[in-house]
């Protein structure tokens, strides 16, 4: 099965609804035999979700720096993710010009170019030129609603570049 690297600031327990919809994701990809390592946020003292013996969790990110983008780069190619999934930024990984999530698809020369995917589960058209560098790098991107889509379509243009767009609803 194929190797995935997860990018998500946050985990369950955190009561963000995107890190929980989202770790069910990456939980239920996990049961299907696929290898999942997931980079995310350190906070002291901060309590992770229950081990899954196909789950690893690594937390080389403190601010989400681009600064931070060398602590993870040994750490992938060791790896060799077939697919770099991004969860949407939020907090810490949304500010600043400097913020690694745009940063981290310039990585995939490095990697053999898996695609990358990235999920917006609560896309707001006000965040949507902070995404700008990671949607033209994504490969695909997935949305939790038709108004979401909707809102992306008319933000890509039509290019050869415009990555695939999906629908994936959240659960009830």
């Amino acid at each position: 099965m194929a190797r995935i690297a997860f990018f998500n600031e946050r985990l369950p327990p955190d009561p963000d609804p995107v890190s929980a919809f989202s770790y069910e994701l990456i939980r239920s990809l996990a049961d299907q035999q696929h290898e999942i390592r997931v980079f995310t946020t350190y906070r002291p003292d901060q309590e992770l979700p229950p081990p899954h013996p196909r789950i690893q969790i690594l937390q080389p990110f403190k601010n989400w720096s681009w600064l931070e983008i060398p602590r993870v780069v040994p750490i992938l190619m060791e790896f060799r993710p077939e697919i770099i999934h991004i969860v949407e930024p939020r907090a810490e990984a949304l500010h600043g010009l400097t913020n690694a999530m745009s940063t981290l698809p310039t990585l995939a020369p490095l990697l053999n170019n898996p695609p990358i995917v990235t999920s917006l589960y609560d896309l707001r058209s006000d965040r949507l030129k902070k995404y700008r560098l990671l949607l033209y790098a994504s490969h695909a991107v997935t949305v939790s609603n038709a108004s979401q889509l909707r809102v992306l379509n008319e933000f890509l243009p039509e290019t050869s570049r415009k990555p695939t767009l999906a629908l994936l609803p959240l659960p009830a």
